[in-house]
């Protein structure tokens, strides 16, 4: 098999950075884009990959970092999350590979603060924000509302 080319790589990097900024501002009810309140950092600069608004922070104590790779070295992205998370919020780190959903890791504490936190904005019926209008295509590797 052959390997990628690094503007390949960088590139589909880009894309799911991209994805993750999307989807978040759609759920936090924000403006996505360039010098909006949700982006994507470019690829190799200094911080976070998603960059976020005071009010995103506020909303979405998180430091995203995103990796879009076949294999990855986990503890490897856990430390890079750590290094370029700022004070007072907590680190997680999105995982993508082709074919796949992403998922997400996180600290364990800060884990359980989100469950927490969930359980306190329950409606009188229990369920939470509507998440049904979010898919995730995995033949296109997009995410879509439904």
């Amino acid at each position: 098999m052959a390997k990628i080319k690094i503007s390949s790589a960088k590139a589909k990097g880009r894309e799911f950075q991209k994805l993750i900024a999307r989807g978040l501002a759609q759920v936090l009810g924000l403006v996505y884009g360039t010098d909006q309140d949700v982006g994507s950092r470019g690829m190799g600069q200094q911080g976070t990959d998603i960059v976020m608004s005071a009010e995103a922070r506020r909303r979405f104590p998180y430091a995203v970092e995103c990796k879009n790779q076949e294999t990855i070295n986990l503890w490897g992205a856990v430390r890079q999350a750590r290094a370029n998370c700022p004070e007072g919020m907590s680190w997680l780190v999105a995982i993508k590979k082709n074919r796949e959903r992403p998922i997400i890791v996180m600290d364990w504490v800060a884990f359980l603060e989100l469950v927490r936190d969930a359980n306190v904005f329950r409606n009188s019926e229990g369920y939470c924000r509507d998440l049904s209008g979010i898919n995730y295509d995995v033949e296109k590797d997009e995410a879509r509302p439904s």
